[in-house]
C-alpha cells in the first residue's frame, strides 16, 4: 500500500493524478492528517473542489458558498431519510472547504440544526463518503 500511495504522489506532482488523496486534497481536521473519529470536520482543499465541480459530483456553489453533492454520494439514514451532503467554505483565508450534512431538522458539522448526529453516526457518515471519494477516477 505504501508503494501504492508513493506512485500516485509522485503522479501527482507531474500533474497526472485520477485520484483526491486523504492528507493533501481532503481530509480530517484543518491539517487534512487527523484520523475520522465523528468529531473532526471534513476538510476540502480548493483544488479538489474544483476538480469535484468539473466532474459533476457537486453542483456549483451558489452566492452563500454552498454546494451539494449530487444524489447519489448522499447517503440513506435508517433506508427511509435522505443525508444530504454539503460543502461550505470557510470563513478563513486558508482556501479550504468543510463538509456537513441535513437530514430534516437533524444534521452535523454546523449549528443549525436542532438535534445534532452523534460523533459514531457522523463517523459512519463522513467514512461512507470518503470510501466512495476514494473509488472515484477523474
Amino acid at each position: 500500500m505504501e508503494d501504492q500511495d508513493s506512485l500516485l504522489k509522485d503522479l501527482a506532482e507531474l500533474g497526472l493524478n485520477p485520484f483526491l488523496l486523504q492528507g493533501k486534497d481532503f481530509g480530517f481536521a484543518s491539517s487534512l492528517q487527523q484520523d475520522c473519529d465523528g468529531t473532526r470536520k471534513l476538510w476540502f482543499t480548493q483544488g479538489a473542489v474544483e476538480r469535484l465541480i468539473k466532474h459533476g459530483i457537486i453542483n456549483s456553489p451558489s452566492h452563500t458558498g454552498m454546494g451539494s453533492f449530487r444524489g447519489d454520494f448522499n447517503d440513506t439514514w435508517q433506508s427511509t431519510y435522505l443525508v444530504r451532503f454539503i460543502l461550505s467554505k470557510s470563513t478563513g483565508d486558508d482556501g479550504l472547504w468543510y463538509l456537513w450534512g441535513t437530514c430534516g431538522d437533524s444534521g452535523f458539522g454546523t449549528r443549525w440544526f436542532q438535534y445534532q448526529f452523534g460523533p459514531r453516526t457522523i463517523k459512519r457518515l463522513q467514512t461512507r463518503l470518503v470510501d466512495k471519494i476514494k473509488a472515484m477516477r477523474f
